[in-house]
């Protein structure tokens, strides 16, 4: 049994294995999102092609008999799966439009690569085509690099948001989605440009692209659990309602746009009020949301904060929770983290030491040893 043979015996277990996870994980998520589940059988479909991409190499013996077609079946196989995954991704966290026109230029450049394949084909009588493998590599390069530069510029616009808008910790899942899936271009890349030319490169470059695949649809997965009505409704850009009281306080502002006196103290007392009933304890909550529950128009809300606050929604609130947290840790030091974490409004106990560890350089546990003995 050769090499090539267990690498791709192994390739072929291992995506088998990942679409089985991302099937079954569909039934265990608490809320459903049409375009997260459509991006989820995007990926499902992308990993069982890969597999069946595997199994007709073994069957074949395809790409040790000749480099040259094994790449040509690579590339024939690697564009709609590569093309199929960057447009998950980009479906699942796309505010504005863009989806249309990125199908259009990825499976547009798959149709050239097709082109290209069948006319080596009608000449050559073979899946050697000759220097038309280059031309299709090099078709599939620019479709990749179109992908990454596109999911890439998307996904830093979704971080902002996040950022901005939403108080869940889902920064984590967007750092490894992203350093995961450049990993993988960058290795399906190599796979097909320096692996034709030295196929011991496979033993370095194929381990590393599975490593990031499995990673990749881990946080995927992730992503998925964590994802909750409230961010449906940031996903769909859905505008806030405005009451005809809002759409009149709305006009209560300067010249310039700041907020006057009056409305800040007003919506500086309605925060004040949602904090003392505990609006910061539920961890779904975003600005959208916060506008709807305090009747304030988030235009108001967005400019409250960055006026006369200082500060960002996120930051805010993440203040807010973390000086319920150091006050639940001090008259309730029985309650575990979990419990803590739950009770302030932070979406895991890892956030809570996340959070504890920005502001006080210890964890929660530490913190509060240094608190009762000093």
């Amino acid at each position: 049994m050769s090499t090539l043979f267990i690498i791709q015996l192994l390739s072929c277990t291992m995506v088998t294995m990942l679409a089985l996870m991302l099937a079954v994980s569909r039934f265990q998520i608490r809320w459903i999102h049409q375009r997260y589940e459509t991006s989820r059988w995007l990926i499902f479909a992308s990993m069982l092609l890969l597999a069946i991409h595997y199994v007709l190499q073994m069957t074949f013996d395809i790409r040790s008999k000749s480099d040259m077609s094994g790449a040509v079946v690579n590339v024939l196989f690697y564009t709609p799966v590569s093309i199929t995954i960057s447009y998950a991704i980009f479906n699942v966290i796309c505010f504005r439009e863009g989806r249309r026109q990125y199908k259009i230029v990825g499976f547009g450049s798959y149709a050239f690569i097709l082109l290209v394949f069948l006319i080596g084909f009608i000449k050559y009588r073979s899946l050697n085509i000759g220097s038309l493998t280059f031309v299709m590599i090099a078709l599939y390069v620019l479709s990749m690099l179109y992908c990454f530069v596109t999911t890439g510029r998307e996904i830093r616009h979704h971080r902002k948001i996040i950022e901005k808008e939403s108080s869940a910790d889902l920064l984590p899942y967007d750092q490894y989605t992203w350093s995961c899936y450049a990993l993988l271009t960058a290795a399906a890349v190599l796979i097909l440009t320096t692996a034709i030319v030295y196929r011991p490169l496979l033993l370095i470059i194929f381990p590393l692209m599975l490593i990031a695949l499995f990673i990749f649809i881990m946080s995927f997965i992730g992503y998925g659990f964590n994802m909750v009505p409230v961010d449906i409704a940031m996903q769909e850009e859905a505008p806030s309602i405005e009451t005809a009281e809002n759409a009149i306080k709305a006009e209560d502002t300067n010249e310039d746009g700041c907020l006057s006196e009056t409305r800040a103290t007003e919506i500086a007392t309605k925060l004040k009020l949602w904090c003392e009933t505990g609006g910061f304890r539920d961890s779904s909550i975003n600005m959208s949301t916060l506008s709807s529950r305090i009747s304030v128009p988030r235009n108001e809300l967005s400019r409250y904060f960055e006026r006369y606050l200082k500060s960002s929604f996120r930051t805010w609130l993440s203040d807010i929770r973390f000086q319920e947290a150091q006050r639940m840790l001090l008259e309730r030091p029985h309650f575990n983290n979990d419990a803590i974490s739950s009770e302030c409004g932070f979406s895991s106990h890892a956030h809570l030491y996340k959070v504890f560890k920005m502001k006080t350089g210890m964890t929660p546990g530490q913190w509060k040893e240094k608190v009762f003995h000093s």
